[in-house]
């Protein structure tokens, strides 16, 4: 009977022993699963963002310059049955080194460009590496299109670009957590080697970004592809902050006191946002700000100004794009390209360290209005019913907004040589420019005179107005003028963008490209 038991015992405890090694194992790999899981999603996003950057790259001066110089230089790779060195068997590869082109945990190691049959055609071959905590992860992605690649370069912001190629998840704990612990939240980086970034705010329970219900993809790369941002005209906007964590050496400043340009693309909506019901549809109504559209871009002067304070600051930008409601219900009003321009006042004098007071100027508005209608309707006000007898009205955002066309809008500024005088001169453009896109351009012109210096960035979709201590005013607050639509593509140069350029861009951003396919 003792040895039976004894048997049993033995027996028990390796089968016990057995299944702890196999728990054990198991466990031991989670860790392993979750960060490849995490480097995988990272990967992803890193891909798309570089295909996209690597098809806009393809016409830039740059790359031009180091592909005729790789094939002078004989550092072409060189395909196909020829034999000889000619755009239909060139191959040529970017390389990165150790340092370069690294995002969080991922790495680019190397961008392939080759044509096939003519110049026309090519593909680019993105080859991307991550690692965390010693797991190794890789992706390779392709992409084959028609477009000019020997063409003139492409027009490309240098200061600050977003192109909002982001999609945001989780959005609604990141802006719980902004603000109870000030988090910030690093939501759109920026193309240029600023280092920028954009920060979206609104409670939003879905990602803010794209079309959720379109897997289609044939517009992919232009401000007509499934990613961009939606401003719900009430509680949502993107800050630009003017003094990024990581300043490049070359770091360029979003400086309104030399020649600039703002550029962006977006629909407004044509209807404006009426008002809505909250909670269960009895709490919390959400007034008719039909009469409060809308902002585009808005570089501020003083937002912490009192309402009817000095020089009414709070309501004057440095530089903004805007467009303005002249009758509710109606589609027609007015876009403005605005600047404010400061004078120093007679007889003024500087403190000891040759400094002068914001209060010793004079304030000199230029305003650039044409008229504008909106045609896109890009949020759709229904009816719900819940619990058979409770009704409320609430806004559905219109996935059929791509049968309306893009807008494009621009505002360049600067002191140019007009007739021999010196001028200060403000242009707003509307689609490029171009006549036979139903393109505008407004001219105004005024001393030639620096404009308000920018201290607070810049902020798309909504007005920055704050209170004394620096946090921004209530969403209800009707001064805050949110942009009720999409906005894609926003960004700033630091010089006078000549009106062909303008042009360029428009035509660039709206047709870059014929996509054969992606493997991604």
């Amino acid at each position: 009977m003792g040895r039976a038991m004894l048997i049993f015992v033995v027996l028990m405890t390796t089968i016990f022993a057995s299944v702890l090694t196999s728990v054990y194992r198991n466990i031991g790999g989670v860790p392993d699963v979750l960060i490849r899981n995490q480097l995988n999603k990272e990967i992803e996003n890193l891909s798309d963002f570089i295909l996209k950057r690597a098809v806009r790259e393809a016409a830039s001066e740059n790359f031009l310059e180091d592909l005729q110089s790789m094939t002078e230089g004989g550092g072409v790779e060189v395909g196909g049955s020829s034999g000889g060195v000619s755009t239909t068997d060139m191959v040529f590869t970017r390389i990165y080194g150790a340092g370069e082109e690294v995002y969080n945990n991922c790495k680019v190691d190397s961008i392939r460009y080759s044509f096939a049959s003519s110049s026309q055609n090519y593909k680019i071959q993105t080859f991307i590496s991550g690692e965390m905590q010693g797991v190794e992860v890789s992706r390779t992605a392709e992409m084959a299109f028609s477009y000019p690649i020997l063409v003139e370069g492409t027009v490309t912001p240098n200061i600050v670009y977003l192109e909002f190629d982001q999609v945001l998840r989780l959005n609604w704990l990141k802006e719980i957590l902004r603000k109870i612990f000030g988090i910030t939240k690093n939501d759109f980086p920026d193309s240029t080697s600023n280092n920028y970034s954009g920060s979206f705010h609104g409670l939003s329970f879905s990602s803010p970004t794209g079309n959720h219900d379109t897997d289609d993809i044939s517009d992919w790369g232009d401000s007509n592809n499934k990613l961009f941002v939606k401003l719900n005209g009430h509680n949502t906007y993107i800050t630009i902050d003017p003094d990024p964590v990581n300043k490049p050496n070359n770091f360029m400043a979003m400086d309104t006191t030399k020649e600039f340009s703002l550029l962006t693309f977006a629909k407004i909506d044509k209807h404006g946002r009426n008002k809505v019901d909250g909670f269960l549809g009895i709490l919390d109504e959400y007034d008719d700000m039909r009469d409060r559209q809308g902002t585009l871009m808005w570089i501020p002067t003083d937002p912490r100004a009192p309402a009817g304070g000095r020089d009414d600051l709070r309501n004057r930008p440095a530089a903004a794009i805007w467009f303005e409601t002249t009758e509710i219900g109606k589609p027609a009003g007015k876009l403005h390209f605005q600047v404010t321009q400061r004078k120093l006042k007679d007889g003024e004098e500087a403190d000891a360290n040759g400094n002068y007071s914001d209060s010793q100027y004079e304030l000199i508005d230029l305003d650039a209005v044409m008229d504008y209608t909106r045609n896109a309707v890009v949020w759709n006000r229904v009816e719900e019913r819940y619990l058979i007898f409770f009704r409320r009205w609430v806004y559905r955002f219109n996935e059929k907004h791509t049968d309306s066309a893009w807008g494009s809008y621009a505002l360049t500024y600067g002191i140019e040589m007009v007739n021999g005088e010196s001028r200060g001169v403000l242009r707003g453009y509307l689609n490029g420019g171009l006549s036979e896109q139903g393109g505008k351009v407004v001219t105004v012109m005024g001393e030639p005179l620096e404009l308000y210096p920018n201290r607070y960035g810049m902020t798309l979709g909504a007005r920055d107005i704050r209170n004394s201590n620096g946090n921004p005013v209530s969403d209800s607050d009707a001064s805050r003028k949110h942009l009720f639509g999409i906005i894609d593509q926003a960004g700033m140069s630091d010089y006078i963008l000549p009106e062909d350029e303008v042009g360029h861009w428009h035509n660039q951003v709206l047709k870059p490209t014929l996509m054969h396919y992606i493997r991604d």
